[in-house]
């Protein structure tokens, strides 16, 4: 029963949210707990781990969750799950889209998906902040890191991996 519990989960996510990985953590951190697969906390580690290893972060979470419920088939059916749906939409959708891209509806269709994906990924922002900043108290602390890492990003341009050593580094020095 857990393993189709962790397909419809994961299937439903992949299907019903635009914008990429990102934009489904908030959907997928609701269902983890809503589910008890892991409390809020455990699930934004997987946020993060998912973050830092290569690949799609949605695979990747849908992997970890999956293998941290049921082992190495629940991480197998969980990837089937959030990768399907995307699978199978660009093969149904791909003639539809390439016949009437010109046209009006489907170009103001895409127009206004992009602020209802900017809102996901927002609600994911907020959703992270609140567990990382006030879970076990405040800690301005990891708000200066946050700050620092994001300045070091878009103001100096500092590579990715490189951002996120350091910062790892000044992380466990500091706190």
């Amino acid at each position: 029963m857990i393993l189709i519990e962790l397909f419809i989960t994961f299937f439903k996510t992949g299907l019903l949210s635009f914008g990429g990985g990102y934009a489904m953590i908030s959907m997928l951190s609701n269902e983890a707990v809503k589910h008890n697969w892991m409390s809020q906390k455990e699930f934004f580690d997987i946020v993060a781990i998912s973050q830092i290893t290569p690949g799609p972060i949605a695979i990747n979470m849908a992997t970890f969750v999956g293998f941290r419920k049921y082992g190495l088939i629940g991480a197998i059916i969980s990837t089937l799950g959030v990768s399907l749906p995307s699978f199978l939409l660009v093969i149904i959708l791909l003639n539809f889209i390439v016949k009437f891209n010109k046209s009006f509806l489907v170009r103001n269709l895409f127009y206004t998906l992009k602020p209802a994906v900017i809102g996901l990924i927002g609600a994911a922002l907020i959703q992270i902040a609140q567990v990382s900043y006030f879970q076990n108290g405040f800690d301005f602390r990891l708000v200066l890191i946050s700050i620092a890492a994001f300045i070091a990003l878009y103001k100096f341009k500092l590579n990715v991996i490189a951002t996120i050593l350091i910062f790892s580094v000044v992380g466990i020095i500091i706190l």
